[in-house]
This record gives structure tokens, sequence and C-alpha cells, in this order.
């Protein structure tokens, strides 16, 4: 869809715009399903539909993407139609009931698997979501009808984001369990010299810069 778009060509363009509308009729008729994760209350985490997600992002950033022209700001944000916004909503409210952004839940969520890779390309992955997520709302202008000011600009906050910084992408160039654990035991020694074992969390300087003029996009 994202590659028909950028070709340029026209018919590759409608092609592309076709195949979002659809997309976002089908997100739409599942939307309760990938909401409820209410028969895995005992292991919630385990059950994120993270590919799900992940499939509702790029619907949005798509969205964003093909926006007309006179959709954008001047503070270079973009109005999304009402049916996606309430999309973009449903994510973030459902990512943020289910704890999906806070870091001990992401690990949680391997909690029976024995393998260092999969482990860490997991969490990388919804570390890397959940930034996606939070950009995409910061590129997002205007609520639905009768929500105040502060509560669009509130729809994700970096406070929000109870987890560290990605990796280094050096990391995913890694071939064997053994490399990737000998590279994330150098990372750890560079990140804390001291022998130290805290983790930063994104949340922890977001809580700060979340009340700097909270009306413009810093961030």
């Amino acid at each position: 869809m994202v590659g028909m778009w950028v070709s340029g060509k026209d018919s590759s363009r409608r092609a592309a715009l076709d195949l979002h509308r659809r997309l976002g009729t089908l997100i739409r008729q599942q939307q309760a399903t990938w909401q409820d994760l209410s028969n895995h209350q005992q292991r919630p985490a385990s059950a994120w539909p993270i590919a799900t997600y992940q499939g509702v992002l790029l619907y949005l950033i798509f969205s964003l993407l093909s926006a007309p022209h006179y959709s954008h700001s001047l503070d270079l944000t973009i109005q999304l139609p009402v049916s996606d916004r309430r999309i973009l909503t449903a994510l973030v409210q459902t990512c943020l009931r289910h704890n999906v952004f806070f870091y001990p839940a992401m690990v949680g969520r391997y909690q029976d698997i024995d393998d260092v890779t999969c482990i860490w390309v997991g969490v990388e992955e919804i570390k890397r979501l959940g930034l996606a997520v939070y950009k995409v709302c910061n590129r997002c202008r205007g609520g639905l009808q009768g929500e105040s000011e502060e509560s669009n600009s509130r729809l994700l906050c970096l406070s929000d984001l109870r987890f560290p910084a990605p990796d280094s992408n050096h990391l995913w160039e890694a071939k064997s369990n053994m490399e990737l654990s000998n590279l994330l035991a150098q990372t750890s020694r560079y990140m804390n010299p001291e022998g130290g074992h805290e983790i930063k969390l994104i949340s922890e300087s977001g809580g700060w810069l979340d009340n700097v003029d909270p009306g413009f996009n810093w961030i």
C-alpha cells in the first residue's frame, strides 16, 4: 500500500487508496476483537496482538501520508478524518489499558521463552511500536467533537512510555544468541560504567517535557 503510493503513479495511488479504504473498514469491524483481552485475564501480556497493533499503525501512517494538502496546519500537524481519529484513539487507549508500554510487562510477556534473541527482538519491537504511536499522535491535529483541547493534546505523552529507549541498531547485526548476549553485555557496561543496573525510562524525562508548553509539539 505505502509502496504503491510512493511510486507516484496515478493508477498505483488509486489502488493504494482503495486498499486503504477496505483495510479501514476491516479494522473498524474487528476493533472489538483487538481491543478486548478479557479471555486472557491471567496473562494478558502474552495475548497482546502486536502484529495487529502494528497493522493498525501502518494504516494510520498511510492516512497521514496520503492526507490532502488542505489537512495540513502551520504547526506541521495533519487533521485526520474522524473515523481514523477514532481508530487512533482506540489504539492508544487499548495499549495503555493493557500496559503494552510498560517495560516489566514487555519482558514478562516472554517469561516462558528461553531464547535471548527471541526475547530481545520481541521487546525491541514493542519499544519501537510505542515510539511510532507517539510520533503519529504528535503529527495529528484536532480531536473528536466534544473533546477538550487538553484531552486532544494528551492522547499519548512521553510520560506514558514507561520503557527504556530502543537499543542500538548495530545489535540487530548479531548472528547468534552468544554474539547478541556479548553485545548486550558490552552495551550495559558502557551505559552503566559503575556497574549499576538502573534502567532509565523514557517516561522519567517525559514527565518534565510534557509540561513544557503542552500546546506545542516540541518532540
